[in-house]
Order: structure tokens, then sequence, then C-alpha cells
């Protein structure tokens, strides 16, 4: 689904969004706006606010290295998009070409989540090139 959401443009997108939620019964749709709400509130407290991203980074991991898609991107972490079994208490060297200053990254971080899409990671040290937020 995140994929295709991508293809697709953001009219589309929220066209399709508003013709689910036309849909559905009056009880589903209070249920969906209080978790919007509650998220929009988490979102809201963040230090670092995210920015959506799409470019590959290469990862190692006790002796584990892979490349995998960075769906969004902060200056404490980021979000990687893949089904790579790791633990979620592994630290990681992480390093990439970040999409904006074009600087070559190279840092280390903790997982600190995990979900069906991927994993979340906190970078040991805040990365201070400024985010460009268009």
């Amino acid at each position: 689904m995140k994929i295709s959401a991508r293809k697709n443009s953001r009219s589309e997108v929220k066209r399709r969004i508003f013709e689910i939620i036309d849909s559905m019964p009056e009880f589903e749709t209070s249920n969906l706006l209080t978790g919007l709400e509650k998220w929009k509130q988490n979102n809201g407290k963040r230090k670092h606010p995210r920015k959506d991203a799409h470019f590959f980074a290469l990862f190692q991991n006790d002796g584990l290295s892979f490349r995998e898609h960075i769906t969004n991107i902060s200056e404490s972490g980021l979000f990687i998009e893949t089904n790579i079994p790791i633990s979620v208490t592994n630290e990681l060297f992480i390093q990439f070409i970040h999409p904006d200053s074009k600087n070559l990254i190279n840092t280390n971080g903790k997982i600190v989540r995990m979900d069906s899409n991927g994993i979340g990671v906190k970078f040991d040290k805040p990365y201070t090139v400024p985010l460009d937020n268009s």
C-alpha cells in the first residue's frame, strides 16, 4: 500500500482516502477521527519534525550488511522500510547521501521501534545539517 500510494499523485491519494471514509459507518469515522487527532498530537510533540524521504541507505549490523529504502528522516533519526528480521536492541552503522545537502553521512544509530513496515532508528548524535522542508 505504501509503495503504490507514493506512485499516485497527492490529490489521487486524498480522493481515495475520502472515498473510503465516505463508505465507513459513523462509529468508524468517529474512531478514525480520534486516532488521527491522537497521531497529530503525538507528531506535534516531536523535538525534530520528520520529513518524507525516498532514498536508499546502507546499513551494517553484527556482520549483516543491507541496503534499504528510507521513508522519512529527521535530525534525530529515520525510518527504514524493510522486512529484514533484526532485534530492537541492535546498534546500526548507517551510510547515505542526504537528499537535500548531498553530504555523505556516516553515523550510528539504535533501533528504537519496529512495525510491519520497517524499523525506526534513533541517531546516536542528532544530524546537524538543516533539513529542507520544501
